[in-house]
Parts: structure tokens; C-alpha cells; sequence
């Protein structure tokens, strides 16, 4: 069944995509926030301070990091460019389950790659507090505009998967995504044991995994 213009949403969604690499971490996406350079991205993809950005026409800049919120995972770049095809934000409290999600990044290397969804629901998640989340069924790869893993980070390593909810840590439950930061947060090499739901999340399953920046992926166990 034909969306009525759906071909032209995407169309512009791509136009307001870049890729983004980063220090030699591999690359990740971003959004045109608006058109005289200001762009959008997750902290994670911009940990080094050798930014490139793409767009789509093919042009490359140097990006300078603005700001970054690392409990948040999200960062603002700047380049010298102006005349940019910028996002239009809208009201995401007006969502309703059922609409259809657009994702838009460059997965693995492919630039601009397209995945729809539908939104299925909006709201609190179990053991997460009152924070309210769109959850929605869209599959997302390293690459794309705020997924969750990257190679050989320590979630990736311990096998934890896009759609996965974590619950918390063996001593405490998240109330929040400050809960989360606040665990995760330091640069000591230490094991953190983590509770998370998959699937049809009917059992609480338990992985560990190794943060630090001395981690290299040996000492990860999962159950």
C-alpha cells in the first residue's frame, strides 16, 4: 500500500543525515539542527577531536564539538558551511502507537540506508521510573543516529542487543537514565553485573561486562 508522500519525507530525512567519522572509531550519524552548521549526534560517535562530517551531497568538513552531555548521550557539532537542508523537529508527546517510524543513518558503511517501523508504545518502561519512552519497532545497526551499540564497545562485547531493556544492576534498580550513566560512569577497569529483559522479556536475564578503557572484550561473561 502507497504512503502519500513518503517517497519525499525520506527523500528529505536523507538530505538532513550526515556521516560522521570520528578519530578513527569507526562512524556514526547526525541531524542538520539547523542551516547555518549546528548538528545533532550522540556523544558516543564524537569521543576523539578529529571530527569529519559528510553530507549528503558528498561534502566533507571539519566539525568542532560544541557541547556534550555524555549522561544524555547526545553532543552538538559545528562546521562552516551555512544553506543547510535542516531537520524540522516536531512534538514527539503528540506520537500515537501505531504511526510509522522512519529511521535514517548510515549502517555499516551505508550511507543514507532507510528502516521503518511502527510505533507501538508510549510511555513508562517497567523499573525505569516515570520518564516517559517511545518504544517502536525499528531495527537499528552501528551506524546509525543513536543506536545503542557500536563495535567492540563493552555492551557489544557483552553481548547485549538493540531492544534489550536494562532493569539495573545487581544492588540497585534504574529510576532513570542518570541511574544508568551514573553506573557506567569512570574511567577504572571494573565488572559491572548487569539485569536486562529480551524477547518477550518474561525472565530477567544477567550479563556482565567489562568498562574501563583497558577493556579488550576477554572478560565478559553473559547468562
Amino acid at each position: 500500500m502507497a504512503i502519500a508522500g513518503f517517497g519525499e519525507t525520506a527523500e528529505q530525512l536523507r538530505r538532513s543525515t550526515v556521516l560522521i567519522h570520528s578519530g578513527g572509531r569507526g562512524s556514526g550519524s547526525g541531524v542538520i539542527w539547523s542551516s547555518d552548521g549546528l548538528i545533532v549526534t550522540n556523544a558516543h560517535v564524537v569521543r576523539g577531536s578529529n571530527v569529519r562530517v559528510q553530507l549528503w551531497d558528498g561534502r566533507e568538513f571539519e566539525g568542532a564539538v560544541a557541547s556534550r552531555d555524555p549522561r544524555r548521550d547526545l553532543a552538538a557539532l559545528r562546521i562552516s558551511a551555512d544553506s543547510l537542508p535542516a531537520a524540522s523537529p516536531a512534538d514527539s508527546s503528540q506520537l500515537r502507537p501505531g504511526e510509522l517510524a522512519i529511521a535514517i543513518g548510515n549502517p555499516m558503511g551505508f550511507v543514507g540506508a532507510l528502516t521503518t517501523g511502527v510505533i507501538h508504545a508510549i510511555g513508562p518502561l517497567p523499573a525505569l521510573g516515570s520518564q516517559t519512552w517511545v518504544q517502536a519497532s525499528v531495527r537499528l545497526a552501528p551506524g546509525n543516529s543513536g543506536g545503542p551499540l557500536e563495535p567492540d564497545s563493552p555492551a557489544a562485547q557483552a553481548s547485549l542487543m538493540a531492544g534489550d531493556i536494562l532493569l539495573g544492576t545487581e544492588e540497585r534498580r534504574f529510576q532513570s537514565v542518570e541511574d544508568l550513566a551514573t553506573a557506567i560512569d569512570g574511567q577504572d577497569s571494573r565488572l559491572l553485573r548487569l539485569e536486562f529483559l529480551r524477547g518477550d522479556y518474561s525472565r530477567v536475564r544477567r550479563v556482565t561486562a567489562r568498562l574501563g578503557d583497558s577493556n579488550d572484550g576477554k572478560d565478559v561473561i553473559a547468562a
